[in-house]
């Protein structure tokens, strides 16, 4: 099998095509979910960061797709930390707002996730994470 040029879908994934976008996020989800080195070599060479960039996207299907990488990732214990370091809460809750419900349960898949770590509780009860979930209950 070749090797796949992650650069090259994250570069995709970033550009202002939402077609782009999508078809990119879904080869990295797929990766995402091949095996724990590919999770990390994901995050490693820099898939977080356009991750955290496409929570903002307004397009459900990039959305859904953007909320399940994070929770395929997370699913990595080495890929925790560096998803609560590099922004990745706050994408999350951008993601949790999303009125979409496939995208709320991917987000909080991820939360679930991260909160497995008890350091990592303080970092998503700052971010208001608590409240949101709460609030999600309960609407």
């Amino acid at each position: 099998m070749a090797e796949i040029d992650l650069h090259k879908l994250f570069l995709a994934a970033s550009s202002q095509d939402e077609k782009a976008q999508r078809t990119a996020l879904r080869a990295i989800l797929q990766l995402a979910g091949q095996n724990e080195a590919t999770k990390m070599k994901i995050i490693k060479e820099g898939g977080l960061a356009t991750l955290v960039k496409l929570a903002d996207s307004s397009d459900v299907d990039v959305q859904r797709s953007t909320s399940a990488c994070f929770a395929q990732l997370a699913t990595n214990g080495d890929n925790q930390a560096s998803i609560v370091k590099e922004g990745g809460l706050a994408a999350l809750f951008t993601l949790l707002s999303s009125s979409d419900v496939q995208v709320q349960r991917a987000s909080l898949a991820a939360l679930m996730m991260l909160a497995q770590k008890p350091d990592h509780n303080s970092e998503i009860v700052n971010h208001g994470g608590l409240k949101r979930v709460i609030g999600l209950a309960q609407s």
